[in-house]
């Protein structure tokens, strides 16, 4: 194995890996970014959510359609917050309307 560190200096080997790390995260993101425009504009086509501005009442309504993640999407698009603080937030609303 000796050999292949002395084919490339530790630099180059770095920068590599760095550039190939931030390719796949950047793919990642772009995959992910994606698949959550795809959901909304899914439950647009199917009539869940409206075609103008959603509100509150829209994320309720996919929660009780069971599309929680769709929810969680448009809680995000509507209120600008996290993942996270809109998992929550959905979550508890879920929890109120059992």
């Amino acid at each position: 194995m000796a050999w292949f560190w002395n084919l490339y200096d530790n630099g180059e080997i770095m920068a590599r890996f760095f550039i190939s790390f931030f390719i796949i995260a950047l793919c990642f993101w772009i995959l992910t970014r994606t698949r959550w425009i795809w959901s909304l504009n899914q439950a647009r086509r199917d009539g869940r959510l409206p075609l103008e501005k959603a509100t509150l009442f829209d994320v309720k309504r996919l929660l009780e359609h069971g599309e929680k993640e769709s929810a969680v999407a448009l809680y995000q698009s509507i209120f600008g917050a996290n993942k996270k603080e809109a998992a929550k937030a959905v979550e508890e609303m879920e929890r109120s309307l059992n």
